[in-house]
């Protein structure tokens, strides 16, 4: 069940700061495929492009009406799929990842019409690959296509949705 005081938003300008901020931080870098440091240039450029892509949904997830974690889905509306990433506010208090990870699943089940959600996580990030166990995601095989940028020692997760 989720709760009232959870809400996901549509990530807006004004919150490119400290989602930049959270996302250069040490810890939540080292778990990214691009580990290095993202310029404010770079970051504004993501966004823009990301904006005017239909396909690409960037959400900033609030408790209490407080940003503390971002969650973006990327569709292919031809398979009726999604790739989903994501990360909380460095610091943020136990038990944020769980809840926002819940209403990921049910925003890509009832807002995304998506049937199937994939997680691709390195295989360094133990928390990452836990927590989509947890969620109830299966591991799959390793097959990746020609054009993935990912790493075949990543670890690939789905859910049916």
């Amino acid at each position: 069940m989720i709760n009232n005081h959870q809400n996901l938003r549509e990530l807006k300008e004004e919150d490119l700061d400290y989602l930049l901020e959270w996302r250069n931080d040490k810890k939540v870098k080292s778990f990214m495929h691009n580990s290095k440091n993202i310029s404010k240039k770079e970051h504004t450029q993501w966004f823009y492009e990301s904006k005017n892509n239909d396909f690409k949904h960037l959400l900033i997830y609030e408790e209490l009406d407080e940003p503390i974690g971002f969650l973006q889905f990327l569709v292919d509306p031809i398979q009726n799929n999604a790739e989903w990433g994501f990360y909380k506010k460095p610091n943020a208090y136990r038990g944020v990842g769980m809840r926002m990870g819940k209403l990921g699943i049910e925003t890509a089940r009832r807002k995304l019409k998506v049937n199937k959600l994939t997680g691709i996580v390195k295989n360094s990030n133990k928390s990452s690959i836990d927590f989509h166990i947890k969620l109830g995601f299966i591991l799959v095989d390793n097959q990746l296509s020609p054009k993935s940028e990912y790493n075949m020692n990543d670890i690939h997760f789905e859910m049916l949705l």
